[in-house]
């Protein structure tokens, strides 16, 4: 008889706190994984020098001096857009992978009483036969 009462407390929960937290934690797992691969602060700094290695330009540089100092600056910004544009490719692709695993646990959670209920009149369906 208490199982009776509890399934309409159960339903409740199910479709109304139980999505409500879902949809929290999946919110929670994408906000840290944008954190956690710092993408605005790459994004900002993307044409900045790698590791902050450049050459400064001194006084009384000859040209070839002076050629030298920026073809090592623009190598050091390339290299330094090259490996931000990699971290930044690797976290927009594990926030999609997030973002897609979260509206997929999301319609299963919706599915989940109806195929407790399908599987349970199909198994005793197979007893019976």
């Amino acid at each position: 008889m208490n199982a009776i009462r509890l399934l309409p407390e159960y339903l409740v929960w199910h479709y109304t706190f139980a999505l409500k937290n879902i949809f929290g934690i999946s919110t929670n797992f994408i906000w840290a994984t944008f954190h956690f691969f710092s993408l605005s602060l790459l994004a900002r700094s993307f044409f900045a020098p790698w590791e902050r290695l450049n050459e400064a330009y001194r006084k009384g540089m000859g040209i070839g001096d002076f050629f030298g100092t920026l073809f090592i600056n623009l190598l050091m910004r390339l290299i330094g857009a090259f490996l931000r544009g990699l971290v930044i490719f690797g976290g927009m692709i594990l926030a999609f992978l997030l973002i897609l695993s979260s509206v997929m646990i999301y319609i299963l959670w919706l599915a989940l009483p109806l195929l407790v209920v399908y599987f349970l009149i199909t198994g005793i369906a197979l007893i019976v036969s």
